[in-house]
């Protein structure tokens, strides 16, 4: 903004702090002729952000009218780190190669319902901790500030991710209703009020959405991870598909920052040779497989495509 309410003249004080409250740098900025501000800080020997060490430190914003008074201030928690995709060696952090050991996490909380309770957020981050988990994927709706935190200050890579459906329908009542006039809004919203969150390392525009088929699907890619770059160039962009095959003849998975694929191991090896970008993202996927809501017994065993599937079914 250029000036305050009152009409003055106001200048951007920015205040870097570690986690023990001191002050590890310091910016000001005076007011830029189109109204923005723009600031470059410097931390000198940072603690850099990682899973074993999830270091936070606090930025401290203000806006100062051109008499010394304090006319807007804004707390940002944010974590230092560098994160790089390549070929061959796939995702590094910090420069050391990571490999994701995730969870598929819908947003609700069982019986607790989709209504956040935080305590309740830990516990279950904390049972993941507990059992080896390092990675997230906020399936499949945008996550929740008190989740992003928390993966921040508890340490696991986070992939946010956006709609489980753009133009073409899966149900009578979802956002394909609203997809043309908001799916542009709903990233930006996303993007900016979650991008300082050292724990999101990538970007989702989808889950198995039926638009994967037809020329259609090839420009709502494409159009969707634009969004993304614009207002984001430091992470990348990918989609969970489902009709791998498919994405791979019409060039779907071509257009993607990184192909993800949603089950289909079996296709994993044709998928990382017909797709160009040297890796691609087990973005959900399992170690067993079996029905869903009924079990029955005695267990089969079933092998399809060189995978073996134990069927342990029961009936609720």
């Amino acid at each position: 903004m250029k000036t305050n309410a009152n009409g003055t003249n106001c200048s951007m004080v920015t205040i870097i702090k570690d986690a023990k409250k001191n002050i590890v740098a310091t910016a000001k900025s005076p007011q830029s002729i189109d109204g923005k501000f723009e600031q470059t800080i410097n931390v000198n020997n940072p603690h850099l952000w990682s899973p074993e060490t999830p270091y936070i430190y606090t930025a401290v914003t203000q806006l100062i009218s051109s008499d010394g008074k304090l006319k807007d201030e804004e707390i940002t928690k944010l974590g230092i780190r560098s994160i790089k995709y390549e070929p061959q060696t796939g995702f590094s952090l910090n420069g050391k190669t990571i490999k994701f050991k995730g969870v598929c996490l819908h947003h609700d909380l069982g019986p607790l319902g989709a209504a956040v309770n935080k305590a309740a957020l830990k516990r279950q981050l904390t049972i993941l901790k507990d059992m080896g988990c390092n990675a997230i994927r906020s399936s499949h709706n945008m996550p929740s500030f008190e989740q992003l935190e928390l993966a921040d200050e508890m340490g696991f890579l986070f992939l946010a991710e956006s709609f489980d459906e753009w133009a073409k329908p899966k149900v009578k009542n979802g956002y394909h209703r609203f997809f043309e006039e908001y799916a542009e809004k709903d990233i930006v919203n996303l993007v900016r009020a979650t991008r300082n969150h050292p724990c999101i390392v990538m970007w989702s525009s989808g889950n198995e959405v039926p638009d994967q088929y037809g020329a259609e699907g090839l420009k709502r890619v494409k159009f969707l991870q634009d969004i993304f770059h614009r207002e984001d160039p430091t992470r990348p962009v990918t989609v969970g598909m489902d009709q791998v095959k498919q994405t791979m003849a019409s060039g779907f998975g071509s257009l993607l920052d990184i192909p993800g694929l949603n089950y289909r191991v079996y296709l994993y090896e044709d998928a990382h040779k017909a797709f160009p970008q040297g890796f691609i993202l087990g973005s959900e996927t399992a170690s067993t497989v079996s029905s869903r809501g009924v079990y029955k017994f005695p267990v089969q065993q079933l092998k399809t495509n060189n995978t073996m599937i134990y069927n342990v079914p029961l009936t609720i």
